[in-house]
């Protein structure tokens, strides 16, 4: 064997072993706050606010317009798929004959058995905004005192970008059973995965098979959507307040506190789609306290230039913030994309497994996972960091600024707030790829077709890439028995509404093939959401400069503009996660860069 072929195998290999063992994943993407940016409020003022005691500066305002985009889409890709060896996602039914272990089923997506196509993402975040910054001093009141307030209104896009290319259309219908009682025809189903992703309906099918009428709802995905276009949202992102006291103040150097308070007007995370518009920090109060020295590391003669080195450090705490997102199940990658039966009571056609007659059958309705996981939580975070140096040098019109600025967030807390989907007696369960019908053909069942009885078959160990049934090596024939569903046993019932217990065929026009249901189903509960190994946590680094001119020329109000930008890289890391979810915490930031125009009156 060539070595590049065998190269190319082991590549292959071990993209398929990092991608099924991956579950670092996030159905939502957290940011850093747009209003947090120290860097961008403190560039071209620092030799305005900052100077000896004696001089007569009151206060300064600024506005800074500004314009953020991110520039590493593969980070995001990883934060929202895991999948940094297979940058591509592939679609494909469970009858596609060379399909792999880690393809996501078609099935569930309202699809042909037959259908295929890949997925890839570039996604995109960009900001505009308007940063107003307000400073003055209070010395009146207390020498050394100070307020400033920073308010930035913001309008963000979000863009997944999602391409689908399609390999297959497929022509395959579902056999009787699957879905429906009767054929689920082709021209039924959705025509490929971005339909369904959009939230594209299918349904309601209505059919009838010996004297019964069924009407089977296929419901359309509501949450952890995925949008074709942008989504954009326009607002303030928050309103931060900075209530400040100099402790040491000298001819070369200063050194303060300050307290900290973020009031939240952005908004507040819904999870209807999988990469929604944030603007702000996710709706938290924020408080606490900052650090910040200054010290003249040299002056000139005249005094007309100098250079300024300046440090700050802020730490606040993110209060809980009530919020809605759409949660996997424990274990399940992806799983909000599944689907899920209704099952429920009474009892009708007299549906038994082995004689014994099963807790719930199905009810004739089908709907993705998203829309039973998308639960409120109360979400907060113990700590966030940002650390600020920077290096000006200014002259008596001029000025330079340069700097590093580091961000951190701890790890989420999420606990469950509402669990009212799973406290009615509407119970739900993972189909996988089950038949969900039975046919009964009568007494020896070998007669002619009665009708079709609603069976109650789980799959609690279905995944978003395979049911139990079509597992690798099992024909059509032999899939379509339900063999492997949750606690199988021969299904038995009576269709025309007597007390028979007829055996039910998985065909309605085959004898003597007896199809398997659940004794008894498997139910999901609210301990099957996966709240715990979602959660993330933040940190980036950032580099900046700023250049502004003042005209000092002025006595009393005293103009200056300036330009300025930054590279900001985020410190992703999607580390696996325990069984015991004890530290199961992974690093999601956006990389960006930005740039800004900044004018203010000093008065």
């Amino acid at each position: 064997m060539h070595r590049t072929t065998l190269t190319f195998l082991i590549t292959l290999t071990l993209c398929a072993t990092f991608y099924t063992a991956h579950s670092a994943i996030t159905p939502y993407f957290s940011i850093r706050s747009q209003g947090l940016n120290t860097p961008r409020h403190l560039s071209g003022i620092i030799q305005k606010i900052f100077v000896p005691h004696d001089e007569p500066l009151a206060g300064t305002f600024s506005a800074a317009l500004a314009y953020d985009r991110s520039f590493d889409h593969k980070s995001i890709t990883e934060c929202l798929f895991g999948n940094s060896c297979c940058p591509t996602i592939t679609i494909s039914g469970s009858q596609v004959a060379d399909r792999e272990n880690t393809d996501w089923l078609a099935d569930y997506f309202y699809l042909p058995t037959d259908f295929k196509s890949s997925l890839s993402f570039k996604p995109r975040i960009d900001n505009v905004l308007l940063d107003l910054n307000f400073y003055i001093d209070l010395n009146e009141w207390a020498d050394g005192l100070y307020v400033a307030a920073y308010a930035p209104i913001v309008h963000t896009r979000w863009d997944l970008n999602m391409c689908e290319t399609i390999d297959m259309k497929g022509t395959n219908s579902h056999a009787p059973g699957y879905f429906t009682p009767d054929t689920l025809q082709r021209n039924d189903l959705l025509n490929n995965f971005t339909e369904y992703a959009a939230g594209c309906i299918t349904g309601p099918i209505e059919q009838t098979v010996g004297s019964e009428t069924f009407s089977i709802t296929m419901s359309r995905l509501n949450q952890a959507r995925i949008s074709q276009t942008s989504l954009n949202q326009t607002r303030a992102a928050d309103l931060r307040i900075v209530i400040g006291y100099d402790a040491l103040r000298t001819d070369r150097c200063l050194f303060g506190f300050q307290g900290l308070i973020a009031a939240p007007t952005g908004n507040r995370p819904k999870g209807n789609y999988l990469f929604e518009p944030i603007i702000g920090n996710g709706h938290h109060w924020e408080l606490g306290g900052a650090l910040q020295a200054n010290s003249i590391a040299w002056r000139s003669n005249d005094e007309h230039k100098q250079l300024i080195l300046t440090a700050n450090l802020s730490l606040t705490h993110l209060f809980s913030s009530r919020q809605k997102r759409t949660f996997d199940l424990k274990g399940k990658p992806f799983s909000r994309y599944m689907l899920i039966e209704r099952l429920g009571t009474p009892i009708q056609s007299n549906l038994k497994g082995d004689g014994v007659t099963p807790s719930a059958q199905f009810k004739n309705e089908f709907t993705p996972v998203a829309n039973l996981s998308n639960l409120s939580v109360d979400v907060s975070a113990t700590l966030q960091a940002e650390f600020t140096a920077m290096l000006t040098f200014a002259s008596r019109k001029c000025s330079w600024d340069f700097g590093y600025n580091f961000w951190g967030r701890t790890c989420e807390k999420i606990s469950l707030r509402d669990i009212t989907p799973f406290d009615n007696n509407t119970k739900w369960a993972l189909k996988g790829d089950a038949h969900v019908f039975g046919f009964d053909r009568g007494a020896a069942g070998a007669g002619p077709l009665v009708g079709a009885v609603p069976l109650s078959a789980t799959e609690r160990k279905a995944t978003i890439e395979t049911g139990t049934n079509f597992i690798s090596g099992a024909t059509v024939a032999q899939a379509i028995l339900n063999p492997r569903v949750d606690n199988p046993q021969n299904a038995t019932g009576d269709a025309s509404g007597g007390a028979s217990n007829n055996p039910l065929s998985a065909q309605p026009d085959a004898a003597s093939l007896t199809i398997q249901t659940s004794i008894n189903p498997v139910f999901i509960s609210a301990c099957d959401i996966d709240v715990c190994e979602q959660r993330t946590k933040g940190m980036s680094s950032k580099l900046f400069t700023h250049l502004s001119y003042t005209w000092a020329d002025q006595d009393r109000w005293i103009p200056y503009l300036g330009i300025g930008g930054e590279a900001e890289f985020a410190h992703n890391s999607n580390d696996h996660c325990d069984d015991s979810c004890k530290d199961s915490c992974f690093a999601c930031a956006l990389s960006q860069w930005g740039v800004w125009l900044k004018g203010g009156i000093t008065f």
